[in-house]
């Protein structure tokens, strides 16, 4: 059996780790205030069913602000995605 709250944890943990290598890579630097990727790192572990229409903009903006932060986008979306599996009324009818 697997522990839902461990596993959320470490898919969150995976997105923030993306989000700090992409945020090295294109700005050779950590995070700073003003830096699109720094500026959205609490709304990125917020359940994407909790956010307002301003954090909605406020990833939109911060995920087009460069080609490379698709990375995050794409993480973020995994990240979203890994509670729902513990949410689902069925498990999967076929194996992977």
């Amino acid at each position: 059996m697997v522990d839902a709250f461990h596993v959320v944890t470490l898919a969150t943990g995976c997105m923030d780790d993306v989000r700090r290598r992409v945020q090295q890579d294109t700005l050779g630097h950590r995070g700073r205030k003003g830096d699109p990727l720094y500026g959205i790192r609490t709304i990125l572990r917020a359940g994407v069913e909790n956010l307002t229409d301003k954090q909605h903009a406020r990833l939109t903006s911060a995920f087009a602000a460069h080609d490379a932060h698709v990375e995050v986008e794409l993480a973020w979306q995994v990240a979203q995605d890994v509670p729902a599996v513990f949410h689902a009324d069925t498990p999967c009818s076929r194996r992977i």
